[in-house]
C-alpha cells in the first residue's frame, strides 16, 4: 500500500468520505479539500494494480476465472451497453477510422465498430488474460495483452482517430501519466471518449460504489479539471 497526493492539484489536504468499500472491506476514500477529487488513500501501488487486473479483478469482482465464464456477455447485457456507446460515437465513426479501445474486456465494442464500419482498423488493450482469450475465441480479435504504457512503448508510431476508455479510466492508478500517453497516441483532431461511474450518484451506497479496483472516483467537474489540465478540449 502507498500514500498518495491529489492527482489534480498535488495537495495532501483531504477529508475522509468513506471507510468501507467492496461492500464490507476496510478501505479509506478521501476527497481533496482544494479540488474535490475523490480517491483511495492509502491504496495499492501502480505495479500492484497492473498485477491485480491480470486475473484477480475478474475473479474477485465477477467470479470469472475461465473463458467459458464470459460467454454470457456475448449476447447479454454487455452487448446492449456497448451498442449504446456505439450509437453515441456514431458521428465520428467514419470510413477507415483507426480505433483503440483501452481496457476493452472481451472486445465487444471493437466487434460492433468493425461490423458497422468494415474498413475500420481496430486495436484493443486488455490486462485480463481471460478476456484476451475470450476476444480471440468469440470475435477473432487479437488484443494487446498488457498495459497502456506497454502498448505505447511497443507501438511508438501508432496514432488513432478514436480512443475509447469505457469504464477503464477509474481503474488507472496514474491518470495524469495515462492522459499524457493517450495524447501521444491520438491523431491530430482525434477524439478521446471516457465514461466513468459518477461519484455524485447518491442512489448508490458508498460501500457499494467505492472499491479497491477504482483508485479514483470521478465527478463531471473533477474529470473535466483533469482533462483540461492535460491539454484536452472537453466537448
Amino acid at each position: 500500500m502507498e500514500h498518495v497526493t491529489c492527482a489534480i492539484c498535488g495537495a495532501d489536504d483531504t477529508v475522509v468520505v468513506a471507510t468501507k468499500g467492496d461492500l464490507t472491506e476496510d478501505m479509506t476514500t478521501v476527497a481533496c479539500r482544494r479540488c474535490a477529487l475523490v480517491y483511495l488513500n492509502p491504496r495499492p501501488t501502480v505495479a500492484a494494480y497492473d498485477d491485480f487486473h491480470v486475473e484477480d479483478f475478474l475473479v474477485q469482482r465477477h467470479g470469472i476465472s475461465v473463458t467459458g465464464d464470459v460467454e454470457h456477455k456475448v449476447k447479454g447485457s454487455e452487448l446492449k451497453m456497448k451498442s449504446a456507446v456505439e450509437n453515441f460515437l456514431r458521428p465520428v465513426l467514419q470510413s477507415g477510422i483507426r480505433v483503440l479501445d483501452v481496457g476493452c474486456g472481451i472486445g465487444t465494442q471493437l466487434h460492433l465498430i468493425r461490423t458497422d464500419v468494415p474498413d475500420a482498423v481496430v486495436r484493443g488493450i486488455e490486462l485480463a488474460t481471460v478476456d484476451v482469450d475470450a476476444a480471440k475465441k468469440f470475435y477473432g480479435l487479437d488484443l494487446f495483452a498488457g498495459s497502456l504504457k506497454q502498448f505505447a512503448t511497443a507501438h511508438p508510431t501508432e496514432r488513432f482517430d478514436l480512443i475509447i476508455l469505457h469504464h477503464t479510466f477509474e481503474h488507472l492508478p496514474d491518470p495524469r501519466a495515462a492522459l499524457h500517453t493517450l495524447e501521444r497516441l491520438l491523431a491530430p483532431r482525434g477524439t478521446l471518449f471516457i465514461a466513468v461511474p459518477n461519484v455524485m450518484n447518491i442512489r448508490k451506497r458508498p460501500e457499494i460504489f467505492f472499491q479497491i479496483a477504482h483508485p479514483y472516483a470521478y465527478a463531471p467537474a473533477t474529470l473535466q479539471k483533469m482533462l483540461l489540465l492535460a491539454g484536452f478540449s472537453v466537448v
